[in-house]
């Protein structure tokens, strides 16, 4: 008797670990956990001010590069969106360079203003920025995210 019921136990914890595992796994393949690269959770954490727009139909968030500084390496990712304000008719959109630490906490961000859309491109301690291959802007990161950049003919600032 106390075998079945050692035996019953086992099976209910197997069960328990089972579907916990099973839970766990459905939320890292979930569409809000793959939102935004999976750094939705940092964004909102780090005080992100902008839209974060989850639908891929309507998002891209990507990953332009690493910069590996003397003192911290960032991650740079191009975010590019458009949605529907409540009560709207007219799509709103833009374009984002959002900066992470390498461990993926937020940092801040640089408004492009697209159209076009700007290209971004990490290449050593800057980010390019273009359109078709032509220049418009350098973001170098000598020194951590700049204050501010000239980028396509305006400043650009860094911010929440």
């Amino acid at each position: 008797m106390r075998t079945a019921t050692m035996l019953r136990a086992f099976v209910a914890g197997a069960v328990i670990v089972a579907a916990t595992s099973w839970a766990q796994a459905s939320e890292v393949s979930s569409p809000r956990a793959r939102c935004l690269d999976g750094r939705q959770a940092a964004l909102k954490a780090g005080g992100f001010s902008g839209p974060l727009v989850c639908e891929r139909e309507h998002a891209s968030f990507k990953l332009a590069g690493t910069i590996r500084g003397a003192k911290q390496s960032y991650l740079v990712y191009d975010y590019r969106y458009q949605f529907m304000p409540e009560g709207g008719s007219v799509l709103h959109g833009g374009q984002r360079v959002v900066v992470l630490t390498s461990k993926g906490n937020y940092l801040g961000q640089y408004a492009l203003t697209p159209p076009p859309p700007l290209d971004v491109v990490v290449s050593g301690t800057f980010i390019a920025i273009s359109v078709g291959g032509e220049p418009r802007g350098v973001i170098e990161f000598k020194d951590g995210p700049p204050s501010s950049a000239l980028v396509d003919g305006e400043r650009v600032t860094f911010f929440k």
